[in-house]
């Protein structure tokens, strides 16, 4: 089983070939980064630490309910847009 640092590299080899070295590549990697912490944090504990997940949640759910409320479905769509 891959440790913590050894994810790493190959998370971002595999983010790289998919985006290239765009914003895009950046925010997946940031986000990809957050998920295995979480993952190895909840494997070796049994937890999930608020100090890692708040910070991230709080402003995406917060940006999410807003954008749904100004522009409805179209934010939906625009996001399936954006991410295929």
């Amino acid at each position: 089983m891959l440790n913590k640092i050894g994810a790493v590299p190959i998370i971002a080899l595999f983010l790289f070939w998919k985006f290239g070295l765009t914003l895009k590549f950046l925010f997946s990697f940031i986000f990809a980064c957050a998920l295995t912490v979480i993952a190895f944090a909840d494997f070796d504990h049994q937890i999930i630490p608020d100090v890692v997940t708040l910070p991230r949640d709080t402003p995406i759910l917060s940006l999410a309910a807003f954008a749904y409320i100004f522009w409805g479905d179209e934010f939906i769509r625009l996001l399936f847009f954006l991410h295929g």
